[in-house]
């Protein structure tokens, strides 16, 4: 009987202890935070917003994004609302396989772009066997997340699943985030050529601007000066063997005048938005 009554208190406690997480989940955060991770040459960001959810976009080359998931949103969370996968090579897609056998995904948003690698048909098919909402970015579409919360997906703008493309740079998902007065703009590997087809459309004046390719030289200047940032956040691997970020791209962020931040030095980095102004932490 007293091991009974242990257990059953033991029970009532951790019920009790759950049903506190996800009050504080809900209503403790009043900021949005945006966090670029120190993944290595790669890219993945987390957002964590004031109305509880967690979006990862991209994640990274390897499984070390599991432990920064970890430290950001903590033992009992093991809910990502949205996955975004900006386009399918390894330093993008490896650690997003991880996460999809880890955390229990609501939605997955991809291109379903064709490419010939086994990690992007692993995460396929895990992917497959999650009970998510997949959703295919065949346009422009905005995702609701909030009164003053919005995700803008501004590329692609047509359907190119099942689509063989020699540069798969070129199909990355362009998403910008809204929360209030402040914005954020996350490129993906998009190159020059995607940089100015989008151009025409306007609207992308931004804070914060996760650079293209990391910071590799087909960064176009005419795009970087639309989008006016405050803050240039270049996601790359300490001594990489592509040479990124590019010596020149580096000088005309410099000559554009926006706080340029880089995972190499400074490992991950966060931003806080109250919907009104933006501080950073590294």
């Amino acid at each position: 009987m007293k091991t009974i009554s242990k257990i059953f208190i033991f029970v009532i406690i951790a019920i009790i202890l759950i049903a506190i997480f996800l009050l504080l989940k809900n209503n403790g955060q009043k900021n949005l935070e945006v966090t670029f991770f120190d993944v290595g040459q790669g890219d993945s960001a987390l957002i964590k917003t004031p109305y509880g959810q967690d979006i990862i976009i991209d994640g990274g080359p390897d499984n070390i994004v599991i432990s920064k998931l970890g430290e950001n949103l903590g033992f009992f969370d093991n809910d990502i609302e949205l996955m975004i996968l900006t386009h399918p090579h390894a330093d993008h897609v490896t650690g997003l396989i991880e996460i999809l056998k880890r955390y229990d995904v609501e939605k997955i948003i991809y291109t379903g772009i064709v490419y010939d690698s086994l990690v992007y048909k692993t995460f396929l098919e895990a992917a497959s066997k999650e009970e998510a909402q997949i959703i295919i970015a065949d346009k422009k579409q905005r995702i609701v997340l909030g009164d003053d919360l919005y995700l803008d997906i501004l590329y692609p703008e047509s359907d190119i699943s099942n689509v063989i493309e020699d540069n798969v740079n070129n199909t990355s998902i362009v998403a910008r985030l809204v929360h209030g007065e402040n914005s954020f703009l996350f490129m993906g590997d998009a190159e020059g050529e995607e940089e100015l087809e989008i151009i025409d459309d306007g609207g992308l004046e931004s804070d914060v601007l996760k650079l293209a390719h990391h910071g590799s030289k087909t960064n176009d200047r005419e795009f970087i000066d639309i989008v006016s940032p405050r803050y240039t956040i270049i996601s790359v691997g300490i001594k990489n063997k592509f040479g990124h970020p590019n010596l020149g791209v580096m000088n005309m962020l410099s000559e554009i005048g926006t706080k340029t931040f880089r995972t190499d030095k400074l490992g991950d980095i966060s931003f806080f938005s109250d919907g009104h102004n933006i501080g950073e932490v590294y």
